[in-house]
Order: C-alpha cells, then structure tokens, then sequence
C-alpha cells in the first residue's frame, strides 16, 4: 500500500486541509482525525502540514511492521522510531 499526503484547501474550517490517503485516495482515519483535532485548535496550516508529513512518515513505518498495532505501541516503540529516523539522517 502506498501512502501520501494531499492537500484539498476546500475542506471545512473544522478540518485540516492535510489528509493521508492511501493509493485508491481512501483516507487513514486514526491520522486524519489527529490533523482534524490540531485544526480545531486553531494551529498554523504550515504546522498542520509539518504533522501531516510527520504522521506519514509514521504510518509507512507501521506499515513495515505490521505485527503492531496502534494499541500495543508505547513508549520504547517511539523511541525504536525516533533512533531509526535519527540514524537516517
């Protein structure tokens, strides 16, 4: 499954105009509903978008390991995350 990041500017002021989709352009709703909820708080559309990324960047990782799910992520997974990011760079 192939995952990107889009922007439809003529979505509702309630919801980030960033949306995940998958390559039949069907939304991610866990990550959707996580821009939706930093909409209504009213964040900058450039933050908006630097969550999005983030979240894509996220969610492809999740996709290389599917034996997770979202519910038995904790903390030592983020960090497995953050050092595989940090040594990319």
């Amino acid at each position: 499954m192939k995952l990107s990041l889009i922007h439809q500017p003529a979505f509702p002021a309630s919801a980030s105009p960033y949306r995940l989709v998958d390559d039949q352009e069907h939304e991610i709703t866990w990550a959707n509903h996580f821009l939706d909820a930093q909409c209504i708080r009213q964040l900058s559309i450039r933050s908006l978008r630097a969550y999005g990324y983030d979240l894509l960047h996220f969610a492809r990782w999740c996709l290389q390991s599917p034996s997770r799910t979202l519910l038995e992520m904790d903390e030592s997974v983020v960090f497995e995350l953050n050092r595989l990011t940090t040594d990319e760079k």
